[in-house]
């Protein structure tokens, strides 16, 4: 797997029936949670048993960042207010992008005297996380691997 270096990742809400920027996160923590559903009993030989395929899948971003948007700010703190689910975008530096219904779970801002508004974020998925296979056959062809068809002929990705 090729070595890059660390890139801000952009997050982006569905608003108005496109997506919009809401802002850059520079610091950044991503997270992808998998619950195992333990089946363990007498029968099982000693060894721990678990079911595959089951248990509670999550995903948690957080971050800090800067925006130049006072309007992004507002949207952010007050679906936080709100405890609502927006559909996000999160997208890395290699172009892999993220989708799910997010809830803002924790909103923190602070400024210096002669410094810029940084403000930490983190979110939850409230739904199933999907990837776009553009940024999945980017990071892929990033590593020299070719995806090709039942033709033969080599796969060209969609834009979600």
């Amino acid at each position: 797997m090729s070595k890059f270096a660390g890139n801000l990742f952009k997050l982006s809400a569905f608003i108005g029936g496109e997506f919009t920027l809401v802002c850059g996160l520079q610091s950044t923590s991503a997270t992808i949670n998998a619950e195992s559903v333990d089946t363990t009993d007498n029968c099982s030989g000693r060894f721990r048993s678990i079911l595959q395929g089951a248990g509670v899948r999550s995903f948690t971003i957080s971050g800090s960042g800067v925006t130049r948007l006072p309007s992004a700010l507002s949207f952010l703190l007050s679906n936080h207010f709100a405890q609502s689910h927006v559909y996000m975008r999160l997208t890395d530096g290699r172009g892999l992008e993220l989708y799910s219904f997010m809830q803002i779970t924790a909103f923190g801002s602070s400024a210096s005297h002669n410094g810029a508004e940084m403000f930490e974020i983190t979110l939850e998925s409230t739904s199933e996380v999907t990837a776009s296979p553009l940024g999945v056959l980017g990071i892929l062809a990033e590593d020299g691997v070719q995806l090709l068809a039942e033709d033969g002929e080599p796969l060209q990705p969609e834009v979600i």
